[in-house]
């Protein structure tokens, strides 16, 4: 296959180096969950000074969606791209208790040579920069869609949520701006979400539960402790848990094994499976150290299949705790479902399609990496709605600190993803309702 005129006149317009630029931009404006503020104004910003129709949705306080539109002609279907702002690993004192010392990567963003390096520009504002950039590009070219192109960022994809003393709009997240963006008017016919995915599209996803569990022990003062064989018996609610963790981890092998959810569609296949992540422990005081401690909890996260639905999960977990001899609280404290997008059959065909275009009748890989429909996403939103939606995105390069400096995107990789963002828009939009 070959480009048309149009086309070209696009394609000829993008180079990886602008679109890296972009992304730097994106990634130096710090906006871990609840601080999006700054770099959605950055956003808002550089839409309307490249020519397009723009408004915000504000989420909660200095949290909003930035949205741009470029209004088609009429007749044609309408195209949504999305991606999220928050970004992870940028908590100051908190991160230390996720690992042992503050990685620069999470913090900073910088090109060297071909290579735009970052955690934020990795998750989320490269594949962000590569919409936005495409987006641009048709505009420049003068080229009119018959139907709406819409770019959106939206706050609160990433992972917090509130529970115990950490209460407020900060901590809302898992789609907390995408639920907004839809549910307030901001919809379309397709939606691509724009995240790493090495050129593969996914339009499955897992559903996300959170669970407290509660031990409770016995006050019990230092020079009086006694320690029975059985840590189920301690008194000390911390070695109680111990023996719950144990057992939780081998549950944990098992819900894997046992939720495989399997799916194939327009020559794609793939399987989303259940993962289950003891995350965080709370008891007693580490300041105060004379009694042992009388409450433990732990929180336990738990991805599953998108054929389940997160009671399911929670009477799976309840009755296996039950079943441990030590006498646990459970409060599910969070939840959002998986989804199985229906009607993506469009999208994969003009994914197809422009990869052929572009890259001379390649495809993307056809078998799905489990990992990449394991997760929850923000494509969930929307196929939960019915807007049919697919994440894909640019590969995603992870280096470990003993092979490399850090996570990157190469300007080819930018340039091709950007390339087949502006087909993708130009295919879905001229298709006629």
């Amino acid at each position: 296959m070959s480009l048309s005129s149009s086309e070209k006149a696009v394609v000829g317009r993008i180079r990886g180096g602008e679109v890296a630029e972009l992304a730097l931009e994106l990634g130096r404006r710090r906006s871990p969950d609840g601080h999006e503020g700054e770099v959605g104004q950055f956003i808002l910003g550089w839409l309307q000074a490249n020519g397009f129709k723009t408004t915000s949705q504000e989420v909660a306080q200095e949290r909003y969606n930035a949205i741009g539109l470029l209004p088609g002609s009429g007749g044609g279907r309408s195209l949504l791209f999305n991606s999220h702002m928050d970004t992870e690993f940028q908590l100051g004192d908190d991160d230390l208790w996720c690992h042992r010392e503050t990685n620069p990567i999470g913090y900073n963003a910088w090109i060297e040579g071909d290579r735009v390096y970052g955690r934020d520009v990795i998750n989320d504002k490269g594949p962000m920069a590569c919409f936005m950039m495409a987006a641009r590009a048709i505009k420049e070219s003068g080229l009119q869609l018959p139907g709406d192109l819409i770019l959106t960022a939206v706050v609160g994809e990433m992972c917090f949520t509130p529970v115990d003393e950490f209460q407020g709009a900060k901590y809302a997240g898992v789609g907390g701006g995408a639920y907004h963006l839809v549910n307030h008017g901001i919809t379309a016919d397709y939606a691509i979400v724009a995240e790493g995915s090495d050129y593969i599209p996914t339009w499955v996803e897992c559903g996300d539960v959170r669970f407290k569990i509660t031990v409770l022990g016995e006050k019990i003062y230092t020079p009086l402790l006694y320690h029975p064989e059985r840590p189920e018996e301690d008194p000390s609610a911390v070695i109680r848990m111990s023996a719950i963790i144990q057992a939780l981890t081998q549950w944990a092998r098992d819900f894997e094994k046992k939720h495989r959810y399997e799916f194939s569609l327009g020559g794609y296949s793939g399987v989303s499976v259940g993962k289950v992540n003891i995350a965080a422990i709370r008891g007693g005081l580490p300041y105060w150290t004379l009694c042992a401690p009388g409450v433990c909890s732990l929180y336990v996260h738990i991805y599953f299949p998108p054929n389940l639905t997160y009671n399911q999960v929670k009477k799976e977990l309840e009755s296996f705790l039950k079943g441990l001899g030590v006498k646990v609280e459970v409060e599910m404290y969070a939840a959002a479902p998986g989804a199985e997008g229906k009607g993506v059959e469009p999208l994969l065909q003009a994914i197809d399609k422009a990869h052929g275009k572009f890259l001379g009748d390649k495809l993307p890989p056809r078998k799905i990496p489990a990992p990449l429909s394991s997760m929850w996403r923000d494509v969930n939103c929307f196929n939960q709605t019915g807007i049919p939606a697919v994440t894909y995105g640019p590969p995603a390069h992870y280096y470990s600190e003993a092979r490399g400096k850090g996570e990157f995107f190469t300007f080819s990789d930018m340039e091709t993803m950007t390339s087949l963002y502006a087909l993708l828009a130009m295919d879905i939009c001229s298709q006629g309702k």
